[in-house]
């Protein structure tokens, strides 16, 4: 997991970037790379670009489950986009970032499509341990 989630960012990156799946396809499952997809197009239909490349510390496992067809891994870490850009047309920054840009976060790793895969990234909804 200490690998798969810096490689699984910066290809998310990548493809919010420039557009290229080829990277998170091998990293995140179906799903997952098609949302991406959508969110670039929506970026690009409103005259939005992203620079950098976000990072998640603290990766920590919280449950490991093993289901007849896969293994499912939960993991807590700090989500931090100090590092990142969203830029409008003009080149200006149009993000606000908060509490120095780090969040709390969920993340889903699966076994389904035969390598572990990043599943889902999701803000985690308790208090914040970042």
């Amino acid at each position: 997991m200490e690998e798969l989630v810096p490689k699984f960012l910066a290809a998310e990156a990548d493809l919010l970037q420039t557009g290229t799946t080829s990277a998170l396809e091998s990293l995140a499952v179906t799903a997952y790379v098609e949302r991406v997809v959508q969110d670039y197009q929506d970026l690009q239909s409103r005259g939005l670009s992203v620079s950098g490349v976000p990072t998640l510390n603290s990766l920590e496992v919280q449950k490991v489950e093993a289901g007849e067809r896969n293994v499912v891994i939960s993991l807590y870490g700090c989500y931090d986009i100090s590092t990142t850009q969203m830029l409008d047309g003009a080149g200006q920054d149009v993000l606000v970032q908060s509490a120095g840009g780090r969040s709390s976060v969920i993340v889903w790793v699966n076994d389904a499509e035969g390598d572990f895969k990043i599943q889902e990234l999701e803000p985690w909804s308790g208090a914040s341990f970042c």
